[in-house]
């Protein structure tokens, strides 16, 4: 998957109903077929 600039990486994020806050962000898959629940640091 490439995804070029920040713009267009925010919104297939969105697509894929990723929730994004300030210093944390939660991916929630918007599958049901996974409960995976995955949260990083960024960096700002």
């Amino acid at each position: 998957m490439s995804v070029g600039g920040s713009g267009a990486l925010r919104r297939h994020l969105a697509e894929m109903g990723l929730v994004v806050g300030k210093k944390v962000t939660v991916v929630q898959p918007a599958s049901k077929l996974s409960g995976m629940v995955i949260f990083f640091k960024v960096s700002n």
